[in-house]
């Protein structure tokens, strides 16, 4: 009798082990892994068929709902608007529709066509001149 009461603890105690990293991976809120569109995954999608604004809108939608991009393009290629995914997933259109300004730069055009694997955006002049020397003041004579 003890030695079986025993064994149900220890099955219990396994399966609520087992359960918990099965359950972390499924969290709804899991930001670190937020989907974010590099121009290796755009070339590849373009590879596929996909036209640009397709691209955008699976991008932003593969971000919010944080599903696996090829769900969503493979949702696309099925025929689905991204209009009609937007109301499958009750999201707000102008959000998904939105283009970074990043993605229209000749810039990220030109990382597109190398296949760069991430993207450094350029810096913008209004970010000022260039960042003071490490060195401090210029030593005096």
């Amino acid at each position: 009798m003890l030695r079986g009461l025993y064994r149900a603890l220890a099955l219990t105690a396994t399966l609520a082990f087992v359960g918990i990293p099965a359950y972390a991976d499924h969290q709804d809120n899991d930001w670190s892994r937020a989907y974010v569109l590099t121009p290796l995954e755009h070339k590849r999608l373009q590879a596929k068929g996909l036209r640009d604004t397709e691209i955008f809108a699976a991008a932003n939608i593969a971000h919010v709902t944080n599903w696996d991009v090829d769900e969503i393009v493979n949702m696309i290629m099925r025929g689905e608007t991204p209009m009609m995914i937007t109301e499958r997933f009750a999201l707000d259109p102008d959000v998904i529709t939105r283009e970074n300004p990043d993605w229209k730069t000749p810039e990220w055009k030109a990382a597109v066509e190398r296949g760069d694997y991430f993207w450094i955006p350029p810096r913008s002049t209004s970010m000022g001149g260039p960042p003071p020397s490490m060195g401090g003041s210029p030593p005096s004579r």
